[in-house]
């Protein structure tokens, strides 16, 4: 689980707070928006998802989609290479 923690962390990092607007917009049909107004960080944002089952160490594939349409594709391969699958 630290390898995943780590992860979230540094992607954290590496998105900004206009990004998360965008990766919220993006994912507009899973989160109700008094819900998007609630999630300020990419740790809220990561903590949804996984409540929702969205997200998980063994599941990347909807932050992977995300960062796909959102057109972050720096995201995406930084997240490829990480050695965490999804």
């Amino acid at each position: 689980m630290e390898e995943y923690d780590a992860l979230l962390q540094e992607l954290s990092e590496n998105i900004t707070n206009e990004d998360l607007d965008q990766l919220k917009s993006a994912c507009k049909e899973d989160i109700p928006s008094e819900k998007s107004e609630e999630i300020a960080s990419c740790q809220d944002w990561f903590s949804f998802l996984e409540k929702h089952d969205k997200l998980a160490k063994d599941n990347l594939a909807y932050i992977e989609h995300i960062f796909e349409i959102s057109r972050r594709p720096d995201l995406l391969t930084w997240l490829s290479t990480t050695g965490l699958k999804s």
